[in-house]
């Protein structure tokens, strides 16, 4: 048994190697990506990846500070392939090849239910208190990203509150996603109690 187990290292050394090494010169085409669907999903930015929960990890009418709440957004994607047709059959790649994103977005759209301060009344874009960020990028200003051209559909976003409320208080956040195909996806999450 040890000689056949030899024996089979041996001969499969160079093909590793080969399929190693081809991933060093890998040099694939990009594909692109494009969107199904978007969820929210609220979070607690401390304990949890703030870009992606399997579950809310916020129950309805949990408190939390405003300062670790993360409405998460994650996609449904559609058209990624991992291999290609070839005349030949089956065509595979040594690495991943890059994903790219196929649609733009035209604007996501963030209110709640309560009003957030004097000047942010019940269902009114709460942009300017808001941060976004999407997977492997800080956060930045919601108006930097709202005033930025060319936005790719990216498949998740972190979407913080950079500025305390008014008022500690319950609130239900609607999040509105329009793509720049026509397509539209709006989420309304549990309810929330945001402490100050």
């Amino acid at each position: 048994m040890k000689k056949v187990l030899l024996i089979v290292l041996v001969y499969s050394f160079p093909l590793l190697l080969s399929a190693l090494s081809g991933c060093n010169n890998c040099k694939s085409d990009p594909i692109p990506f494009a969107i199904s669907n978007y969820k929210i999903y609220l979070g607690d930015a401390e304990k949890e990846d703030q870009y992606v929960y399997p579950p809310d990890t916020i129950a309805a009418n949990d408190t939390i500070d405003f300062k670790k709440l993360s409405i998460a957004i994650t996609s449904t994607q559609r058209s990624v392939t991992l291999h290609s047709s070839a005349k030949s059959g089956s065509e595979a790649w040594a690495c991943d090849p890059t994903v790219i994103p196929a649609d733009e977005i035209k604007s996501i759209t963030v209110t709640s239910s309560a009003a957030y301060n004097s000047t942010l009344p019940p269902g009114i874009h709460l942009s300017p208190v808001l941060s976004i960020a999407r997977k492997g990028s800080p956060q930045e200003a919601f108006s930097d990203f709202d005033t930025t051209p060319d936005r790719p559909a990216y498949e998740s976003y972190s979407i913080r509150l950079a500025q305390a409320p008014e008022n500690s208080g319950l609130h239900r956040f609607t999040v509105k996603i329009d793509l720049l195909n026509g397509q539209t996806f709006t989420n309304t999450a549990a309810p929330v109690y945001i402490r100050k």
